[in-house]
């Protein structure tokens, strides 16, 4: 509960949360660079404009390495309308040069080792010297913007190697932040910006897309409508999921209270009607419940705050669990603690009423035997069997979709190919690496690339005016789509042999040629360039998204990412000369190596820590129902324990006794799984609607639910029933 509270509180800790909004188009979180510029002063409605632009950076620090991700550059008033305050340094000139570095503490602490870091000098790339002229917190982990140090945005024309310009208006890297004078004009601002932009805006066959403002308390729950925006971004169907299943584990464990309390109030009925002989009100007996049962979950509330402070770290790293702020945990467990409390009472209170609804000269049995005591128990194997049974299923679901993204094929070999970031040695010996790699045994090819499977790529706007598609870009070599083993549809490949194609030739595929409305395409001038080739469709960056157009070029440019397929033997041994070899050229070699499948399968760690957690949901659900099928078979024993005693006498073995007992229970665990099944099937198929592959959901995840949960049953119920029979039955019938 603690994890979906701050999931719904995230970026509202900005002090003009309700004030910012941020460019989107069709789907999309970035804009043109140009676009600020553009806006400029023409609007009244917007207060601020800003851009942000996040890059990951490799700093030198003593000659020591340090890659920081998260590097953003932006305008001078991103501070101003983001809020941020600076603990050291001064924010009128924290921005005001190009390279002015503005470091948050860890980030000060991972180059420093502390964050007294004010005016020391880093270097990048070996020639680019940023100065630390600040220092700032670390943002909440829940905000869609991560940031360990910003720069002047004007210190991105002076690093990037393909001469970024900020009045570009082709390539959409850029996110646009707008701070309104008032919340409420953001449509007749809305219109005001899409008709200054209009000239500027993406076009389809259909017309120009147009832009909205989006909330920026609504970004971080609207991942599918800002794809590649590089932020963070989480599901609000599993946040609510999650919410609703903490507030259901909480009623289970109160209704086993209530159903507990009850089945121990026996040993407290002589007490009770002293008390009412002696006066007592049922306000008094209410009371004397209420302070009972409240000590306890107000006890127990405040030792799960404690741990969940001490573990926090540990949960987040192993679940994705959001710690916020520490004024949102406060809140929250303030809120905690008073529904802890109202719980307690409420339990207490049932439990009195039920007892001081009977006559003072009611059998005390009675209220154990009679009806409402069987109602009671059942409504509890009920609950609880039923929450167990969406917890165990949902997590075989996840599991199952989880090992689908994993396996299915993503449209070319993906096995056995290894992924290496360039640093800007490597990048300029491109010709001697790629030879001194291919003489190592176990090398079988080697191709350079701009970007790397499994990452965002660079977009654009392509087509006839009026038609343009937004497509992605990639750079490649001619090695590289037949190192990746993926198939030509249509025409040919990029050739060696070929000078021309660096120039005049260009490759698409299958879903870009579609977009495009490209008919007997091969041979076709297309951005000035013959389009000489169609591949078919390849997943090079996620399978849960659908799949995308892409523009493949001839690699001009200095690479980024070298490419190496290995064969099947040693590729340890393999990968250390590798390594040994990118060493030799480049000393100073730390970059990055992954294979092609981890890098794909990064993007599924939502999905990972998602199967963890309602693994843990369904433990806690099955734990609590075994507690309470447990209680429920431990009073139906006591209740037959002279019944148990006769019958062991007249011959009654341990599992006739057994099946006794197990008549009134495995009846209603079947009956709350199969009630579970519709909610389930509703549930999983809203998830899984969000991906663009997914399983279809089978009944194998409810046939293991329905015969974990009858197991683990029979197994509790045969344990209890086993050591009722092993009383000796003489004292039993002797008992009064």
């Amino acid at each position: 509960m603690l994890n979906a509270w701050q999931q719904f509180n995230t970026d509202r800790f900005f002090p003009n949360s309700g004030r910012i909004f941020r460019l989107n188009c069709g789907g999309y979180g970035v804009t043109p660079a140009c676009f600020k510029d553009l806006i400029g002063n023409q609007i009244p409605e917007i207060e601020e404009c800003t851009r942000l632009n996040s890059r990951a950076l490799e700093f030198s620090v003593h000659d020591q390495f340090s890659k920081i991700n998260s590097i953003c550059f932006v305008d001078s008033n991103f501070m101003k309308v983001f809020g941020i305050k600076l603990i050291l340094g001064n924010l009128r000139t924290a921005l005001a040069e190009p390279l002015g570095l503005i470091v948050t503490e860890s980030t000060a602490r991972k180059l420093y080792g502390n964050t007294q870091v004010l005016g020391k000098a880093i270097i990048h790339n070996k020639k680019f010297v940023f100065t630390i002229t600040a220092v700032i917190k670390d943002l909440p982990e829940n905000s869609h913007l991560k940031i360990n140090g910003l720069t002047s945005i004007q210190g991105l024309q002076i690093i990037s190697e393909n001469n970024e310009k900020l009045d570009d208006c082709g390539g959409w890297s850029q996110l646009t932040y707008l701070l309104l004078q008032n919340p409420e004009e953001r449509q007749s601002c809305e219109k005001k910006v899409n008709d200054l932009l209009e000239d500027h805006k993406m076009g389809t066959g259909d017309g120009k897309i147009p832009l909205r403002l989006e909330a920026l308390t609504s970004i971080y729950f609207n991942g599918e409508n800002n794809k590649f925006d590089g932020s963070s971004h989480g599901n609000l169907l599993i946040t609510l999921a999650f919410s609703v299943l903490g507030l259901l584990t909480i009623l289970i464990a109160f209704i086993t209270s209530v159903n507990f309390s009850f089945a121990n109030s026996e040993k407290r009925q002589r007490e009770i009607v002293l008390r009412k002989i002696y006066g007592a009100s049922k306000f008094n007996i209410a009371r004397l419940f209420m302070a009972d049962t409240t000590v306890v979950f107000i006890l127990a509330a405040i030792t799960s705050i404690v741990i969940t402070e001490l573990f926090k770290t540990s949960l987040s790293w192993q679940f994705g669990f959001l710690t916020g702020t520490a004024q949102s945990r406060v809140e929250f467990y303030l809120m905690f603690l008073s529904i802890s409390v109202l719980l307690g009472m409420l339990s207490g209170t049932a439990t009195a009423i039920q007892l001081s609804l009977n006559s003072l000269f009611t059998d005390a049995r009675k209220i154990l035997t009679g009806a409402k005591a069987r109602k009671n128990g059942v409504t509890m194997i009920l609950v609880h069997y039923f929450l167990a049974a969406i917890f165990l299923s949902s997590t075989i679901i996840c599991t199952q979709q989880l090992n689908f993204l994993l396996t299915k094929n993503p449209g070319f070999k993906a096995e056995n190919v290894l992924q290496l970031e360039l640093d800007k040695t490597l990048s300029e010996s491109t010709d001697y690496l790629k030879k001194s790699l291919l003489k190592i045994p176990g090398v079988e090819k080697t191709a350079y690339s701009d970007a790397w499977i499994g990452e965002n790529h660079g977009k654009s706007s392509v087509g006839e005016k009026g038609k343009e598609v937004l497509c992605n870009f990639f750079s490649v070599d001619p090695d590289f789509i037949d190192l990746m083993g993926i198939p030509m549809v249509e025409g040919r490949s990029y050739s060696w042999l070929n000078s021309s194609d660096s120039v005049n030739s260009i490759i698409m595929n299958e879903a870009a040629a579609k977009a495009l409305e490209l008919k007997n395409a091969i041979g076709t001038i297309f951005q000035k360039k013959i389009l000489t080739g169609i591949t078919s469709d390849f997943y090079y960056f996620s399978l849960k998204n659908s799949m995308e157009p892409l523009i493949i070029r001839r690699l001009n440019e200095k690479p980024r990412v070298l490419t190496i397929r290995l064969t099947e033997q040693n590729q340890n041994r393999t990968l250390d000369k590798i390594m040994k070899t990118c060493k030799e050229i480049s000393p100073e070699f730390k970059n990055r190596v992954s294979t092609v499948k981890d890098s794909l399968n990064n993007n599924y760690s939502v999905e990972r820590r998602l199967s963890k957690g309602i693994g843990i949901y369904a433990f806690i659900a099955l734990l609590l129902s075994l507690i309470g099928i447990a209680g429920i078979s431990i009073i139906r024993v006591q209740k037959k324990r002279k019944e148990i005693a006769i019958r062991r006498i007249l011959g009654a073995s341990v599992s006739e006794v057994s099946l006794l007992i197990l008549r009134g229970s495995i009846h209603w665990v079947v009956i709350s799984n199969l009630v579970s099944i519709p909610i389930i099937l509703y549930i999983s198929n809203l998830w899984l609607e969000s991906y663009a592959n997914r399983i279809d959901v089978s009944p194998i995840p409810f046939s293991i639910t329905l015969l974990s949960t009858t197991l683990v049953t029979i197994l509790v119920i045969l344990v209890i029933t086993f050591r009722a029979c092993k009383a000796v039955p003489a004292e039993v019938l002797r008992e009064e």
